[in-house]
């Protein structure tokens, strides 16, 4: 979903609807850039009525006409009578108070959204797999929903998830989950459900207990959490990254650290693979520079379920390499990565029947 939002230009601090951004791809545009052509890719607009000018509401009504074929939301003072009276006038039917949470926004633009195709799967996969794809998703987004807003991280719902995902995995294999993410419109949520379905592959098929599995997997959606505090424009930038933006993406892991260190509902294993997932057993990784003593067997997984997703998964700032091309350049990271888990996962991977086959993310 795509939405317009305007606002002053001369407010100078974040307000809610830099928050939006991190939920909806969206398009910031001052009062004098409404028009037809610039709202047209749209499905929601939301105006912010905080603090607008007399300059910003006449620009606001003379521009009304092109507003008034799309959903839209007002942002106002709450107890601010007279921006509550100008929303009114100007026919926005859903009013947001600026200080209500986040979340109740979020929920709002959804709900006049259109049609939202990401839990829907294409013809030709399964209906447990359409099940546990479906349930993966919305876990996953109100798990970064929960990062903004101070609820609780739904933990129990993400092992029921979990719990899905590995069913699916044990009866129709990886590659078909693979493929079935591929489809995802957000290369971020097409990423944590990638590493979350290998790493519970590859702790099934090492032989470990359901309960470890469970972990991991549930562990893989929530590893990633820190990038719910990076806008998408950021995240999902069709250009390069300048290095600006590349130091930001780099503290994501910094980021889940700050956002899950005190939640109660996470227990500490899971804890570590949100905070120590880029680290790297030669003490060379971020964002604390750990070594191989402190990083657990379970974080060591998902480093290397993380590192095979990032270099096959396509992106504008790097190149998209092959399965095989992926695992030649892991087969150099030597002492980076726990080297037995390696090259039990790469003879599982390369003899897969097909897998030169499965399309790059």
């Amino acid at each position: 979903m795509r939405t317009a939002i305007i606002r002053g230009k001369e407010l100078d601090q974040e307000t809610v609807c830099d928050t939006l951004a991190l939920f909806f791809s969206s398009d910031f545009l001052g009062f004098e850039d409404i028009s037809p052509v610039r709202l047209n890719t749209a499905d929601v607009i939301i105006v912010d009525l905080c603090k607008a000018g007399d300059g910003d509401l006449h620009r606001l009504r003379a521009r009304r006409a092109a507003l008034e074929a799309f959903p839209r939301i007002a942002i106002v003072t709450r107890g601010h009578r007279t921006e509550i009276q100008q929303a009114e006038a100007l026919g926005f039917a859903h009013i947001h108070f600026a200080d209500d949470p986040v979340g109740t926004l979020v929920k709002r633009v959804r709900d006049l959204g259109a049609p939202r195709p990401l839990y829907a799967l294409p013809d030709g996969f399964s209906r447990p797999m359409a099940a546990a794809y479906e349930k993966t998703n919305i876990v996953l987004e109100d798990m970064h929903l929960a990062s903004v807003t101070d609820s609780p991280i739904p933990v129990d719902r993400s092992k029921d998830a979990a719990r899905d995902l590995l069913n699916v995995l044990e009866r129709e294999g990886v590659h078909a989950w693979l493929n079935a993410v591929k489809t995802h419109h957000s290369p971020t949520f097409c990423h944590s459900l990638k590493v979350a379905g290998l790493a519970g592959w590859f702790a099934n098929e090492l032989g470990w207990t359901r309960s470890e599995c469970l972990q991991v997997t549930a562990g893989g959606l929530l590893h990633d959490i820190g990038k719910s505090r990076i806008p998408l424009a950021v995240l999902d930038k069709p250009d390069v990254l300048n290095e600006a933006e590349r130091d930001l993406v780099r503290k994501h892991a910094e980021f889940g650290y700050q956002i899950i260190k005190h939640r109660t509902e996470v227990d500490n294993e899971t804890k570590e693979i949100v905070f120590f997932h880029h680290e790297l057993l030669d003490g060379s990784g971020y964002p604390f520079g750990l070594s191989a003593d402190r990083i657990s067997l379970k974080v060591r997984l998902v480093t290397i379920c993380d590192l095979y997703s990032a270099l096959t998964e396509q992106r504008a700032y790097k190149e998209t390499l092959s399965p095989r091309q992926a695992l030649a350049v892991m087969n150099k990271m030597d002492r980076k990565i726990d080297q037995d888990l390696y090259r039990t996962f790469r003879s599982l991977i390369l003899p897969r029947e097909g897998f030169g086959r499965v399309q790059r993310a």
